[in-house]
């Protein structure tokens, strides 16, 4: 017998899609030996399914359901390398809340041959929380909050000794809030009145709904907070362990006065969603003055892991040799 015996096989990859409001995320995942999650691919296509920000209306506009197909068919295309065995599609609130959701999911399992599913806020929030405690670089949080700041609606998770306490699915996505608070059209210059009036409302509508659970750390994810980390100096390549309430306000202050073509030159700011940055800009100022915070941890541990976690069979434990 060898001293050392080959490793096992490896087990399934998974490959989950995530149907958002402001984007469509890709995750391909297996399972590894010491039972942790392993990426083996990620890919975004940004793509609003939802209603433009300054629709009032829920309905999937056509336009935007021909491109989420689109989009889906080709993260599909882009996993085939790893030959997934597993495959879920979820949507979350854009498709919750519309009332032509049954045909678009119809539409889905005819072009891309599996079902969408349709999570409700309850599970999204359970299921982000999930994907957040698959991060290594969080292992050493026990008494945390997470913020996940979507399009269609905002996460709020309380964990203490790691075990999820709180949690509460909210509709004050970054396109919904843009599209209901703001005065102006969605990309239109902000003066520090309409600013000051956005951040009344968030922040009234955050204390009707329970305000924030006290915390130790706070940890804060979304694809807004990802456009934020590219506006960021990084030496190295890789985004800051955390974001400051400093810089969240620098952003704003330098995106709120601009026209929409003005913010999407500025360096890092992803075109398809500078329209709808200073709304979550503001909404992440106004969880931190809440929370009682200046700085955010950020994970990029979400949904998308949070599925694969649940989907994925555990790992084996070593046979007895």
């Amino acid at each position: 017998m060898p001293d050392n015996p080959p490793p096992p096989p490896p087990g399934p990859a998974a490959l989950v899609i995530d149907v958002g409001s402001n984007s469509i995320k890709s995750l391909v995942a297996r399972r590894a030996p010491d039972g942790s999650l392993r990426a083996l691919a990620t890919a975004l296509s940004e793509t609003r399914l939802g209603p433009a920000a300054a629709r009032k209306t829920t309905r999937l506009p056509e336009a935007a359901q021909t491109a989420a197909l689109d989009a889906i068919e080709s993260l599909i295309r882009h996993a085939a390398p790893f030959a997934p065995a597993l495959v879920r599609i979820v949507a979350t609130s854009a498709v919750r809340d519309a009332p032509n959701a049954p045909a678009f999911q119809r539409r889905v399992l005819d072009r891309a041959g599996h079902p969408l599913r349709v999570l409700t806020g309850e599970q999204e929030a359970a299921l982000i929380g999930r994907g957040v405690a698959t991060d290594p670089a969080l292992a050493g949080l026990s008494n945390f909050n997470i913020y996940d700041l979507g399009g269609g609606s905002l996460e709020i998770l309380h964990c203490e000794n790691r075990a999820l306490r709180i949690q509460k699915s909210l509709p004050l996505g970054c396109v919904r809030l843009s599209g209901t608070l703001l005065e102006k059209k969605p990309g239109d210059p902000l003066a520090p009145e309409t600013r000051r009036l956005f951040d009344a409302r968030v922040t009234g509508l955050l204390a009707q709904n329970g305000g924030v659970p006290p915390a130790r750390a706070h940890v804060l994810c979304g694809g807004s907070l990802s456009a934020l980390l590219a506006t960021l100096p990084s030496p190295d390549g890789a985004p800051p362990a955390a974001v400051t309430t400093g810089q969240i306000q620098k952003l704003l202050d330098r995106l709120a006065p601009l026209p929409l073509a003005k913010r999407r030159e500025i360096p890092g700011v992803p075109a398809a969603r500078a329209d709808v940055l200073p709304a979550a800009l503001m909404t992440m100022l106004a969880l931190a003055r809440l929370a009682g915070t200046q700085r955010f941890l950020h994970s990029d541990h979400t949904l998308r892991h949070g599925v694969a976690d649940a989907l994925l069979p555990p790992a084996k434990p070593p046979a007895d040799l």
